[in-house]
């Protein structure tokens, strides 16, 4: 699948998402190049098992979904879109 060349930075896909970067921020499209998620995020992890890490300015959480959750100690990973 080729990615749209208007994204700065986009992870491998995990469960049918990828990460992506755009004007410093991150979210998520589908294998048909839409973003699915917008980008609202700083950072954003891949997805496992249906959830995905995040970190909005001052706190990480999870995403299911579009929808925000529980905070999380978000720590630095090389996964992850900074």
């Amino acid at each position: 699948m080729a990615i749209p060349a208007k994204y700065d930075a986009v992870l491998p896909f995990s469960e049918r998402l990828a990460a992506v970067q755009i004007g410093g921020l991150a979210g998520y499209i589908d294998s048909d190049g839409a973003m699915v998620i917008p980008a609202r995020f700083l950072r954003a992890m891949p997805f496992a098992e249906g959830r995905a890490v995040v970190e909005l300015p001052g706190k990480g959480t999870w995403i299911r979904g579009d929808l925000l959750h529980r905070p999380h100690r978000a720590g630095r990973d090389s996964r992850a879109i900074p």
